[in-house]
């Protein structure tokens, strides 16, 4: 395969800059090598999520985030072979060695079934005004600025689509014509869209009582309309799933860089000085999977964040997880953030 050196890693650097590689080549697997590029290991989106969630930490090297024992095959298997093995262990992509362990190629299965059509529904809030981006959404909704040509809400619906999602509700509120005109009603698309109308802004979960009388039967999806990500949907819901969630965090590693010099005292002692260190926090990606029992709480038409459904959870001792993302994630929030997407190789 083409650009194969930008697969390949070697396992003493930290996850931070693992995660870059993993980012900016859109392949979900690199291939952790020796200097002498001999097979050690594999790693995927999924072998990080789970080291995250075993208490890895960003700043932990490859090695300990890696499958040490990976599959693989050599250069006289047939790509029919290697494909047979992916599909049979649900496999991303299969390293390929020659006789002496050096790895050669990379052949990748794409797991992503555009036939399948998930059973889920999705809930993308797309009500709010952006007014962080000033003159932009004066005349238009937030999630019809364009990015490459394209409303940000079409690149997130695309890549809904291509995951198997086929019914979607809109919550919609400023200027919401442009965006039922753009998408209508769905067919365009192969899709169906139902648009959930708030009079009055009812923040981040406030438009669930809109949704609780219609035909959700299943749990369901809820996601920011100004998003860009390649998150596993499929992963996301099979967690939430398997760890019997009321509601499911998408959730995404933030660094905040200080620069300054950061003190550590005892008093009037200095004990230590860190040189415009860095801290990481565990943020919202504006990415949940709620149980489809939820909506029942939502018993009249009123303001509610997430935030606060989220408390509500926790106070009442139901289970919310969860659930990493190390794929590409922006929230475009401001035009500085725009402006970064216009120049990021987007696999959304």
């Amino acid at each position: 395969m083409k650009n194969l050196t930008s697969l390949l890693i070697n396992p003493e650097i930290l996850c931070k800059d693992m995660l870059r590689i993993l980012n900016s080549n859109g392949s979900r697997i690199l291939i952790v090598v020796d200097k002498e590029n001999s097979l050690l290991g594999t790693i995927t989106d999924g072998d990080i999520r789970r080291g995250l969630l075993k208490g890895l930490t960003l700043s932990n090297e490859t090695a300990e985030f890696m499958n040490t024992n990976p599959s693989f095959h050599k250069q006289d298997n047939t790509i029919e072979e290697s494909k047979a093995i992916m599909r049979l262990h649900d496999l991303i992509g299969l390293p390929i060695v020659d006789d002496s362990n050096t790895v050669v190629d990379l052949r990748l299965l794409n797991k992503i079934d555009t036939e399948k059509e998930r059973p889920e529904t999705v809930i993308i809030m797309a009500g709010g005004f952006g007014k962080r981006l000033k003159e932009l959404t004066a005349d238009k909704p937030k999630p019809m600025v364009e990015i490459n040509n394209k409303p940000m809400l079409e690149h997130l619906l695309v890549n809904l689509i291509s995951h198997g999602f086929r019914d979607f509700k809109i919550s919609v509120h400023y200027l919401s014509n442009q965006i039922k005109d753009y998408f209508g009603d769905g067919k365009a698309f192969g899709v169906k869209i139902q648009y959930l109308e708030e009079k009055e802004p009812l923040g981040t979960a406030g438009c669930l009582f809109l949704a609780k009388d219609t035909d959700i039967s299943v749990d369901f999806v809820l996601l920011n309309g100004d998003l860009l990500t390649n998150i596993d949907f499929e992963e996301l819901i099979e967690a939430h799933l398997f760890d019997q969630n009321s509601l499911t965090i998408a959730t995404k590693i933030f660094e905040a860089p200080i620069s300054f010099g950061v003190l550590k005292s005892n008093g009037s002692r200095v004990q230590e000085i860190q040189e415009k260190p860095s801290f990481f926090h565990e943020i919202s990606g504006g990415i949940y999977v709620l149980k489809r029992d939820l909506l029942d709480r939502f018993v009249s038409l009123e303001r509610k964040d997430m935030p606060e459904l989220i408390e509500e959870l926790i106070n009442s001792e139901e289970r919310v997880g969860r659930f990493p993302i190390v794929e590409y994630w922006k929230d475009l929030g401001t035009q500085k953030d725009l402006e970064e997407a216009y120049k990021e190789i987007l696999s959304v």
